[in-house]
């Protein structure tokens, strides 16, 4: 998911850089920005962005490609976060990729319960 985002900012753009991009991953390794999508937003902008020209660039990728995340995170069902946690083992960054495995698992369940009914 974040390789995809450095790739869609540099294809709109944006000049940032591959160290930037490290930096941006560094520092959601050390837990900077942790389950919420604003602090992820301005952590990546002030990693990423070197220039106020390129703001609109940036949150026009942003927005394209985080779609739909804060849903993810707050979904409301019980067991979620800790169902992120068995799955990943770790919070954080890989926390997004286990979201992801939850919610393909849950759409495959619903698939397979309303074949069998």
């Amino acid at each position: 998911m974040f390789i995809t985002f450095f790739l869609e900012l540099r294809a709109a753009k944006v000049p940032a850089s591959l160290r930037e991009f490290l930096t941006l991953l560094e520092g959601m390794q050390q837990r900077v920005a942790l389950f919420d999508i604003d602090e992820f937003y301005f952590l990546s902008r002030t990693t990423l962005v070197k220039d106020e020209r390129h703001l609109d660039r940036f949150d026009r990728v942003f927005a394209s490609v985080f779609r739909g995340l804060e849903a993810a995170f707050d979904t409301g069902e019980p067991g979620t976060e800790a169902r992120c946690q068995q799955i990943v083992g770790a919070p954080g960054v890989q926390r997004l990729r286990a979201v992801a495995v939850i919610r393909r698992a849950q759409a495959h369940t619903e698939i397979g319960n309303a074949e069998h009914q």
